[in-house]
């Protein structure tokens, strides 16, 4: 189990550098993105910059909202 788990985070960390290198991202990073411009972890609030926009958008539309993940749903949130 610790071969594994020391697997894959050599894996991850390769990724993450390779990603960086490369000056590319994925879906993880544009999603956890989004998170840190919209959500302040520090004081659970929502920032200024989503503030912003919760007044321009009057409703959101979810297609397969049963499929999102909790990073997603905070989004929305």
């Amino acid at each position: 189990m610790i071969a594994r788990l020391d697997l894959t985070s050599e894996f991850a960390a390769a990724y993450t550098a390779n990603k960086r290198d490369q000056a590319v991202v994925d879906f993880h990073d544009l999603e956890q993105g989004a998170l840190r411009l919209l959500w302040d972890e520090t004081s659970g609030r929502p920032t200024p910059l989503a503030q912003d926009w919760r007044q321009r958008l009057q409703r959101v539309f979810v297609d397969e909202y049963q499929d999102i993940n909790a990073a997603q749903d905070e989004l929305i949130q």
